[in-house]
């Protein structure tokens, strides 16, 4: 059974959702962007020479955000939806060849960790 996993340091980023240019052009905000780059930056480096899965897998994801001061209204916590969602879209074609593959999805949000970064398993699923 295949098993791949990484660790991607610091504040988990939650997917944005799409904006509207001047332009009127739709573009996914920078910092989505830069996520999910990193994402699939972590995967690569981490797990060196693994093609796409082509079966079905699990994805275990435990996200440990940072301190938030929500009292005051100088931080928000991060939805774990679209925690997920930055995770997923980021691995499609760089950890499966397409997301009707990820059949199984666990995720947990640990809020105040002293130690911010994203945990991610991926297995075939069975």
């Amino acid at each position: 059974m295949t098993v791949l996993a990484f660790t991607v340091p610091g504040d988990p980023v939650p997917k944005e959702r799409p904006r509207l240019g001047r332009d009127g052009n739709v573009y996914t905000p920078r910092a989505t962007k830069d996520a999910e780059r990193a994402i699939g930056e972590w995967f690569k480096a981490t797990n060196p020479g693994a093609d796409p899965l082509t079966v079905p897998v699990s994805v275990t994801m435990t996200f440990r955000c940072a301190p938030r001061d929500v009292r005051v209204g100088k931080g928000r916590h991060q939805d774990i939806d679209n925690l997920q969602k930055t995770v997923l879209d980021a691995l499609n074609r760089i950890a499966w060849t397409d997301d009707a593959l990820v059949v199984t999805v666990v995720a947990r949000v640990i809020r105040g960790s002293d130690d911010p970064g994203t945990d991610v398993r991926i297995e075939e699923a069975g």
